[in-house]
């Protein structure tokens, strides 16, 4: 044997982007992660345009850009769910898929009763 391989299994790891200032897109990634398992683990990530003065730190605040990539480094998500109306650019380099959060759940008159992701 030349080596060990270790396999993990998990469940897909979602994350929403949303407004920060937008409280119906809080709500709706809320309501749509509590109908999936694991739900409670996938994080929000606040599209900040600029960080909040209660961020100030030794009379600095950390870029917006710099904080949103962290969120998402931090979490490691395996899908983001757009429910912001944009998504910016240096998000989308990340590589990681962006879906619209229709595309979670198809549609339930198709006989499907399990989510897409």
């Amino acid at each position: 044997m030349l080596g060990t391989v270790r396999i993990n299994d998990r469940p897909l790891r979602l994350g929403y982007l949303v407004d920060p200032n937008n409280r119906e897109q809080v709500r709706r990634a809320i309501r749509l992660s509590s109908s999936l398992w694991g739900g409670t683990y996938f994080p929000i990530i606040p599209l900040y345009h600029r960080t909040p003065n209660s961020w100030l730190e030794h009379g600095h605040r950390p870029k917006a850009q710099t904080a949103i990539l962290g969120y998402i480094d931090a979490f490691d998500p395996d899908v983001l769910v757009q429910l912001s109306a944009s998504v910016p650019t240096f998000v989308e380099q990340r590589g990681v898929r962006i879906i619209k959060p229709h595309e979670v759940w198809p549609q339930l008159s198709s006989g499907n009763t399990a989510p897409q992701f």
